[in-house]
């Protein structure tokens, strides 16, 4: 059966989620992976001009050429043990973390033993977790005693099935209106929602002039056109070496290196003569499993520190390279949900053969008149879109730019969210994948 990963943002509030099976582990993820990723946000702005009319150019004008920017993303221990109605099937220190996976026989008795233990959990979950109890083990985090918020760092979940899925259902409690959902698929292919609808925005609605600084209120308008159920795809292409150093900061002539070891004494000359920095706080949880701390008697290279380890102890080199190694082709998906509309989590899939999406959009503004004083008007002239759609900029503003606040449209004209909505783009895709989200 399939493994999926599942690398989480930092959350200062952590509560439960749910995942299908029984294996499910938890680690901590690295350091720079969002900060990497924040690179594939969809990237909306004006990049060519054209002078369609006899006009002149104002005396002064600096950057007339250059775009607006760009929009904004804007004590435990091991084992398992059972209570009355709870399982424990694994409870451990996870970094600054406490973590438990458990199954419980009811919300009931899954609240009682988290109140019991010191994790919070909001007082409206009951009916989100409901679905989940039969079907699902439970994963529970909170800091360590002795931790504190700044200590804080992203978490890696991986969890056995079918397709990637994200357990939306249980965050609808202490979701808001229009809330966005970015989710980050590495596979081998584009990767596309299996549940719901895809949709691909009009991008006559896209406040241009302002560096589409509305492109999410347009998704959000385009996925309340499909009923709240739809994503559209930022990004979906190889990402080479764009995020190189994300999921580990070592480079490939190193992996290659590491991977002929086949002794605790032969990784500390590879970390020698290759440089690897077994002390990065990243590269040193990957080597968690494998080094054994230092006791009365000790191995110690300036490479690879003091360690509990036999320098002629046994180690798969092979396997040991291969954690540090990311499938080739992202995709990035985004989409807005607000707590109503939280009913089904999303699943995805990958389809084979289907068209790459750049994240960047550059449109043309058309320079077709002249001001009273005979230079061109910039404030009044047209843009036409990446999909050859001309729209109209007066007075300096598209007036069919989508707006919205609190989860509704409060700005709209005759441009719909949505160009396509589309499911039929569902295929056969080939092996399982790691799954990103973030909230």
């Amino acid at each position: 059966m399939p493994a999926w990963y599942s690398h989480a943002p930092p959350n200062k509030s952590p509560s439960p989620s749910a995942a299908g099976g029984s294996v499910f582990k938890t680690s901590l993820s690295t350091e720079g992976l969002f900060a990497r990723l924040s690179q594939f946000q969809p990237n909306f702005y004006i990049g060519q001009i054209e002078r369609l009319a006899d006009c002149q150019d104002r005396p002064g004008c600096l950057d007339c050429e250059e775009g607006p920017p760009s929009a904004d993303g804007g004590s435990a221990s091991a084992g398992g043990s059972r209570g009355e109605g709870v399982e424990v099937i694994s409870r451990e220190i996870v970094g600054p973390y406490d973590r438990v996976i458990l199954s419980a026989e009811s919300v009931a008795d899954l609240r009682r033993w988290l109140d019991d233990n010191a994790f919070q959990i909001p007082e409206n979950t009951d009916e989100k977790l409901e679905p989940y109890i039969d079907t699902s083990v439970f994963v529970a985090v909170k800091l360590v005693a002795s931790a504190e918020v700044n200590d804080i760092v992203p978490l890696a979940l991986s969890f056995p099935g079918e397709h990637p899925s994200i357990p939306i259902v249980p965050t609808s409690v202490a979701a808001v209106p229009d809330m966005g959902i970015v989710v980050y698929v590495l596979g081998e292919a584009r990767a596309i929602p299996s549940n719901c609808l895809h949709v691909q925005i009009n991008d006559a609605a896209i406040d241009w002039p302002n560096g589409g600084r509305n492109c999410f209120d347009v998704v959000a308008q385009a996925a309340d056109e499909a009923d709240g159920k739809a994503f559209a795809t930022d990004f979906a292409g190889a990402h080479v070496d764009r995020i190189e150093g994300a999921f580990t900061p070592v480079p490939a002539a190193t992996l290659e290196a590491l991977g002929r070891a086949t002794t605790i004494r032969e990784l500390a000359d590879t970390a020698c003569q290759t440089g690897l920095d077994v002390f990065d706080a990243d590269v040193s949880r990957v080597l968690t499993d494998l080094l054994s701390p230092p006791g009365e008697s000790a191995f110690c290279e300036s490479c690879l520190g003091c360690v509990g380890n036999a320098p002629g102890e046994l180690i798969d080199g092979a396997a040991l390279a291969a954690l540090f190694v990311a499938l080739p082709y992202l995709t990035r998906l985004f989409t807005t949900l607000s707590p109503e509309e939280m009913v089904e989590d999303p699943a995805f899939t990958f389809g084979r053969d289907l068209p790459t999406v750049d994240s960047a959009h550059e449109a043309t503004m058309l320079l077709d008149r002249c001001d009273a004083e005979g230079f061109f008007d910039f404030a009044n002239s047209g843009v036409r879109t990446p999909s050859g759609v001309v729209v109209r900029v007066e007075n300096g503003a598209l007036p069919d730019v989508i707006v919205r606040e609190g989860g509704q449209t409060v700005r709209q004209g005759d441009e719909p969210g949505a160009a396509v909505s589309s499911s039929s783009c569902r295929r056969a895709g080939p092996r399982s994948a790691p799954t990103t989200s973030r909230r």
